[in-house]
């Protein structure tokens, strides 16, 4: 088969959630002997493990430092999927897996689909909805007229991307369910497993008397991702401070009010904000983590 992935950032020349998903289920397939093409932003058109990168856009910053995603560059992406209407033949691909986020470029590319006759699968990994307020706070739109039209219009790209597509794959139940709620049933669920390599294979010892148990988050800081209710939860009188370590693990634009909330309860030594790490830092952390031990698995 010929498949396609089209997405505005990928691993090797970015590190996050969806972008290691699509570099990991790529080169699995290349390795099974398909031919397979990435769409994205990168340096130049190459081929990494036998993988071929055709390049959209050059890289650049999709995240300001407080973890913010750069509106004017996924605009320039999403624009840049017009690209495809002479990089691609008709029906030279047995179908394009498209990433659904950020969602600017999803009625763009289903245009290109649809005149290029190429079978295409969005694949969601979030239901954004209900995140567009909190997106649009990020920028300081909140309470005024042009917040609610940044809200409204972004709401009408969302819809009109996502419903232009039949074929919805969810990452996760929890995706699936609040595709559904917003009306976008999706086809099948495919969840991903976790890379075995990034955490200890071993099963721990006993964890002595006292010990904290550890968990983490990594990822980027910001409202969508809902941290502040895990920080809530530790401020409750039902959990001893001395009893857990959460190691947060990244940068956003909530972090200031995370750190301030920790600090109103009091809990500096047991949550422990280590901004941007090392890949070796961060798998250290992982491999730690309570939620990740072998004797913790389903």
């Amino acid at each position: 088969m010929t498949v396609g992935f089209l997405i505005n950032t990928c691993e090797p020349f970015y590190r996050g959630g969806y972008e290691r998903r699509v570099w990991n289920f790529a080169r699995e397939l290349a390795r099974q002997g398909h031919d397979v093409r990435i769409y994205t932003s990168c340096p130049r058109d190459e081929t990494i493990d036998g993988v071929r990168f055709v390049r959209l856009v050059p890289r650049r910053a999709y995240f300001n430092r407080r973890g913010v995603r750069n509106g004017w560059a996924d605009l320039l992406f999403a624009l840049a999927v017009f690209k495809l209407l002479w990089k691609l033949k008709a029906r030279e691909l047995d179908v394009l897996d498209i990433c659904a986020t950020p969602f600017l470029h999803l009625p763009i590319a289903a245009f290109v689909m649809w005149t290029k006759g190429i079978p295409a699968v969005l694949t969601c990994h979030e239901a954004l909805l209900a995140g567009l307020l909190a997106y649009v706070r990020e920028r300081g739109y909140e309470g005024n007229i042009l917040g609610s039209l940044v809200v409204k219009i972004l709401a009408l790209v969302y819809r009109l991307g996502t419903g232009l597509f039949t074929c919805r794959l969810a990452v996760s139940r929890r995706t699936a369910a609040a595709l559904e709620k917003e009306g976008y049933p999706v086809r099948e669920t495919v969840e991903f497993g976790l890379e075995p390599e990034a955490f200890n294979p071993d099963s721990p010892a006993v964890s002595p008397p006292g010990k904290p148990g550890c968990f983490i988050f990594c990822g980027r800081l910001t409202p969508i991702k809902n941290v502040s209710d895990i920080v809530a939860a530790l401020t409750s009188p039902l959990f001893d401070e001395k009893s857990v370590r959460f190691d947060i693990v990244g940068q956003g634009s909530e972090r200031f009010r995370l750190e301030r909330a920790v600090q109103q309860a009091g809990l500096e030594k047991s949550v422990i904000f280590h901004g941007e790490v090392s890949e070796s830092v961060k798998r250290g952390l992982l491999a730690r983590a309570e939620i990740f031990r072998p004797q913790f698995a389903a």
